[in-house]
């Protein structure tokens, strides 16, 4: 398995961190600092899919 990475927090550019319940799968990435949170998701692999999509700088 490859290591899930994460982007910084868009609202406040804290360091996130995926956490959740692998028996209910439930997970969710929340921000260190301003606690944002994604969607609750059925993988971590979703969980972090959906919190790093963001809108281009372009």
């Amino acid at each position: 398995m490859s290591e899930i990475k994460l982007k910084p927090c868009p609202f406040c550019g804290g360091e996130a961190k995926l956490t959740g319940n692998p028996y209910a799968e439930m997970w969710v990435v929340e921000c260190g600092i301003c606690h944002a949170l994604s969607d609750v998701c059925h993988t971590q692999e979703d969980a972090a899919e959906k919190w790093n999509r963001r809108e281009s700088d372009d």
